[in-house]
């Protein structure tokens, strides 16, 4: 997937896919986990990238990620 941001900011943070963190995403998402625990004290490593205005990204098939961004961005993803 493409990520374009057309205005304002956004930062990403991303898991690799690998079969350890694939099943500690699993362990996590439909359990209290959520509520007491941040999935990257639980995965091998989380990649913080933040992007402006005019910059666009590719997010890799699989990948696990979570976005925060202003309440002032635009942005438009492609697949």
């Amino acid at each position: 997937m493409y990520y374009h941001i057309l205005s304002g900011s956004k930062v990403f943070y991303f898991i690799r896919p690998t079969a350890a963190n694939l099943a500690a995403y699993e362990r996590w998402s439909g359990s209290e986990l959520q509520n007491q625990t941040w999935l990257g004290d639980m995965v091998d490593a989380v990649y913080k990238v933040e992007l402006q205005a005019g910059n666009t990204m590719i997010i890799p098939a699989g990948w696990i990620h979570a976005v925060v961004g202003s309440s002032t961005s635009v942005a438009r993803m492609l697949f």
